[in-house]
Parts: C-alpha cells; structure tokens; sequence
C-alpha cells in the first residue's frame, strides 16, 4: 500500500507540475488515493483484531492447559504494558521491560498516522486540481 500510495502521489506530483493538465489526473487520482487509504485504513484494523484474537485465545489455551510454569503469552501482556518480566536464560534471570517509546509507537497507531498524512496530501492535490 505504501508503494501503490507513493506511485499514485508521484503521478499527482507530476501532473501538477506539467504544463498540460489533465483534470483525470488532477481530480480522479486523488479520489483512487483516497480510496486506496480506506481501504488500508480497514485492513489495518481488521489485521489488528485478528492479532488481538489470537494472542488471547493462545493466553486462555496456556492458561487452561499448560503448566504454571508455561507463561509465554501472559508475559507477553505484561511486557507489552511495560512492565518488568523474568526470563530465565541458562539458568540465569534475565530482566526485561519494553520502553515508553515502544509502547507509545505501535506499529497500528504509526501506520494509520501515515494513512491520515497520506489522506491529507490527496485532500491537498484535489484543491489544488480544483483551483
């Protein structure tokens, strides 16, 4: 999407910058772009859901039927809330934590920001093809 999104702004660009305009690639372009950061826009959230789906049914599996020393996925939870999670390597524990900065950037909340920034851009072009 992000090849498809880039490709449709690079014909836009040009477009805008030529001396012969052509309205199907002044207006209808930025409409398909639009377009395409919906349909982006939906895929990534299902594709979340999905995610959230799985993590949960494997934590309720490891929770009902796995031993208490099984808790792959339950830590996964704790350390994706950032809190502090052993590990034990080689006998030895290791401590982990995931950072402020990781936490705050998921890759969800990143792409729909480059979906709204995407979006905004096609907005622009259609102004401008309009004025």
């Amino acid at each position: 999407m992000v090849v498809t999104n880039s490709l449709v702004l690079a014909i836009i660009g040009l477009t805008i910058t030529s001396q012969q305009k052509l309205w199907v690639f002044t207006l209808l372009l930025p409409l398909v772009g639009l377009a395409l950061c919906g349909i982006w826009f939906v895929l990534i959230r299902r594709e979340a859901e999905y995610g959230i789906y799985y993590v949960l049914s494997a934590r309720e599996l490891e929770e009902k039927y796995l031993s208490d020393q099984v808790r792959t996925v339950s830590r996964g939870g704790l350390f994706a809330e950032g809190s502090n999670v052993t590990i034990e390597i080689g006998g030895k524990p290791v401590q982990l934590r995931m950072s402020r900065l990781a936490r705050f950037l998921r890759a969800r909340n990143a792409a729909s920001w480059v979906i709204v920034l995407l979006a905004t851009l096609y907005v622009a072009a259609i102004l401008q093809g309009l004025f």
